[in-house]
């Protein structure tokens, strides 16, 4: 993984962070929050260091894991919208 790529993976943050007022489901939007949380502070720090080693890496792909897994069972809870999932990413 390159520094280069963290853009895109901040990009993903702001898509979730837009989908959490849709979601209904208290206990998955505040551990997606929380997530969120992590997830920016971890790529803010591998971009401050210039460098992604490999104990980033592995973090980064393992609370990108954790959050699709969330945006999915919040979109699969999210209720009222006529919109499908596809409208969400």
């Amino acid at each position: 993984m390159e520094i280069s790529e963290l853009a895109a993976k901040q990009k993903r943050v702001l898509d979730w962070r837009a989908m959490l007022p849709l979601v209904q489901d208290l206990e998955v939007r505040r551990e997606t929050e929380t997530k969120l949380a992590q997830f920016s502070e971890l790529l803010y720090r591998t971009w401050r260091s210039g460098t992604v080693d490999q104990a980033s890496q592995a973090a980064i792909v393992g609370l990108e894991r954790q959050l699709e897994q969330l945006n999915d069972e919040g979109r699969i809870r999210i209720v009222g919208r006529s919109e499908g999932p596809e409208r969400l990413h």
